[in-house]
């Protein structure tokens, strides 16, 4: 995608703007990456992230898709996604760590011809690869939102993410952090 088209970052951006507020939510969660943690279960994790979003004015539809390699997530947390209601997609991890990334970004790419913008999607991974797809996404009118773990080192994130949460902190309910410059 060439730089010339993304539209410029809105730092600090903490609500949604106007057109964004009622409009779809899809939420794309990397499950290998971004685990449950101990003492979470995924219908209080569902909760919270409705709560996070609701917090920062977002209020729309609301659907979530688990990636991850079914095979090696433990059965209760399988069982527990389940009970939420959440679509699981199995993503097999091989050695290259690929192919659990190409599922989901063609999964959530085969999402926006379904649903144009006005539509946000929040992204869940401690993958690069995968948040690059997602700022392509936003230049062509998508509410761009990443979640990732404190141990994913953020460098140089994408300048089209609109808004970022830690993991930790979408996990609980909490608001976006500012956007660093």
């Amino acid at each position: 995608m060439c730089a010339n088209f993304i539209r410029p970052v809105r730092n600090n951006r903490p609500l949604a703007r106007e057109e964004e507020k009622l409009a779809k939510i899809s939420i794309w969660w990397d499950i290998d990456s971004c685990p449950i943690p101990p003492n979470y279960d995924a219908t209080t994790i569902v909760h919270n992230f409705t709560e996070a979003l609701r917090g920062s004015d977002f209020d729309g539809e609301l659907s979530i898709n688990v990636f991850g390699d079914v095979v090696r997530i433990n059965r209760d947390v399988i069982s527990q996604l389940n009970r939420a209601g959440l679509n699981i997609i199995h993503a097999p991890v091989n050695d290259s760590d690929d192919a659990a990334s190409y599922i989901l970004i063609v999964d959530m790419w085969f999402w926006t011809h379904g649903n144009r913008p006005p539509a946000n999607i929040l992204l869940i991974s401690g993958d690069y690869g995968v948040w690059n797809s997602l700022a392509d996404l936003n230049s062509y009118g998508y509410n761009s939102m990443l979640a990732y773990q404190r141990t994913t080192p953020i460098v140089d994130p994408p300048i089209a993410i609109d808004i970022i949460w830690q993991w930790r902190n979408l996990l609980n309910g909490e608001p976006p952090e500012p956007i660093p410059d």
